[in-house]
């Protein structure tokens, strides 16, 4: 004969269930929330910059559509670059959406080493594609582009410790 499941072990199912529910409805909410955004922004103002800026500026916010169109972007080496920055940073959709279900974590110091990490990706798929791609398919960056960026994440580097300090009680609105 059957044997039926006790009141205990359905409250659980069901509270597991209503948890599951409630994360997905935050992720996706999210996603949506930024699509509209990503959307607007191209609308409204995004159509004016070069269309390397407006790809970087999408895919910064939301990954799916900015490496959705780095399609459109002319060059191997460029593409290359940018979706390996894509896809450490996250974007900013993603970091969101971590930060929404998982407790106790520091956003500020979340999102400076998701830059940093951006960052590093930048400059390890630059060096790479010069040893990959043909001539004509290698981004050049000028040498102050690339001392720029170095800079800024040895800079980031260096102010983890200060940012967890003073971004402690920092609560984004979710």
């Amino acid at each position: 004969y059957a044997k039926f499941p006790r009141n205990n072990e359905i409250k659980q199912h069901t509270s597991a269930l209503h948890s599951t529910l409630q994360t997905m409805g935050i992720i996706c909410s999210c996603v949506i929330l930024f699509k509209m955004v990503v959307s607007m922004m191209q609308r409204w103002f995004l159509w004016m910059f070069p269309e390397v800026w407006s790809v970087f500026v999408v895919g910064v916010l939301e990954i799916t559509n900015g490496c959705l169109d780095l399609a459109t972007l002319d060059g191997i080496g460029l593409r290359f670059v940018l979706c390996s920055f894509y896809l450490s940073l996250g974007g900013v959709c993603t970091m969101i959406q971590t930060y929404a279900v998982t407790n106790g974590l520091h956003f500020c110091k979340y999102v400076v080493c998701k830059f940093m990490e951006g960052g590093i990706s930048f400059l390890i798929a630059y060096i790479i594609q010069w040893f990959l791609l043909h001539e004509d398919e290698k981004i050049r960056l000028s040498p102050a582009f690339l001392v720029t960026v170095l800079t800024v994440v040895l800079l980031i580097v260096f102010s983890i410790r200060k940012s967890e300090k003073t971004c402690r009680n920092f609560q984004p609105v979710i």
